[in-house]
């Protein structure tokens, strides 16, 4: 394996902390064969929640478990609250390519606009309690117990 502080040397020799110099110590995979391996997984919403405790500037979101919350959510002053504002769902799953998944309902797409509050209702019932399918899911699936309005 290549390490990076050779390809890097005289930008690491600049870095001003040992935390910024270990980042290029890092190996560097050497063939694609090698597949790195993700040991932190966060949804969304509880990414948001963790970026909000540090003062991160966040777009206004809420989190639903049921169509009833993701309907209220949209009429919350929080979102808005006003009928035809844009507001987007999205099914609370940890796999990537959401948008382009479908449920085994049948219901097409993890990532959807609505308009309307009756509109949040209806797309939040088609997803929640249901099996979302992606590239990386495999035909098993992930199911959505939440989604997330923003």
């Amino acid at each position: 394996m290549q390490s990076v502080s050779r390809a890097f040397g005289p930008l690491l020799r600049q870095c001003a902390t040992q935390q910024q110099k270990a980042l290029f110590r890092k190996p560097v995979l050497a063939s694609a064969a090698q597949v790195q391996v993700r040991h932190l997984n966060v949804h969304e919403h509880s990414a948001f929640e963790i970026m909000k405790e540090y003062g991160v500037p966040l777009p206004k979101a809420i989190v639903a478990s049921t169509p009833e919350q993701a309907e209220a959510a949209f009429k919350s002053p929080e979102l808005g609250g006003a009928e035809g504002k844009d507001v987007v769902i999205k099914a609370q799953a940890l796999t990537g390519g959401r948008g382009r998944g479908h449920f085994k309902n049948g219901f097409q797409g993890g990532v959807h606009i609505v308009r309307h509050a009756d509109e949040a209702k209806d797309i939040a019932s088609k997803m929640l309690g249901q099996t979302l399918v992606t590239k990386q899911t495999g035909e098993e699936g992930k199911r959505v117990d939440k989604v997330f309005l923003m």
